[in-house]
């Protein structure tokens, strides 16, 4: 495979990364958005937020959600988004870390709304294989200069 061919691959992984990351958190937002008190339980079965505040973190968190998928899309904002997501995967790895290993709750994740997998080492395993997505999504495009050898973006590629 030639260098040109190289960086047109690894460009193509990064946005694939990018757009399966955003279309899982879209997916899981759009089930919480449709039926919030449903996400109200979920969130309440793990026993972390006080009660007072159950329904405005479940009301809240899809929109956040939705907010960081699109700005993962956009590539203006594409950092940004891939920071509010890393922070919300790390949250979640640390709730489902706390209530179902460590407290030993047999709790659904909540993940994708009502009938969502049980909170446990796959949850965890899906959360860390999303995390590691979105830094490849992150790695620097390459593009190929009319030398055909790639560039990394930002480079000088007009001295050819």
């Amino acid at each position: 495979m030639t260098e040109a061919g190289k960086a047109r691959l690894r460009n193509v992984i990064c946005d694939l990364c990018i757009l399966a990351v955003a279309a899982v958190f879209l997916y899981a937002a759009q089930s919480k958005i449709i039926e919030p008190r449903q996400f109200v339980f979920d969130v309440k079965n793990y026993r972390m937020v006080p009660e007072e505040l159950l329904h405005l973190v479940a009301l809240f968190l899809p929109w956040v959600e939705v907010g960081a998928a699109i700005a993962l899309i956009i590539p203006a904002t594409r950092r940004a988004g891939a920071i509010l997501i890393i922070g919300m995967l790390l949250m979640f790895i640390a709730a489902v870390s706390y209530a179902a290993l460590y407290k030993g709750y047999n709790i659904s994740c909540g993940c994708f709304g009502k009938g969502s997998a049980s909170a446990g080492i796959k949850t965890i395993a899906m959360d860390t294989g999303l995390i590691l997505a979105t830094i490849i999504g992150l790695l620097p495009r390459k593009s190929v200069a009319k030398s055909g050898f790639p560039v990394v973006e930002g480079e000088l590629a007009n001295e050819a």
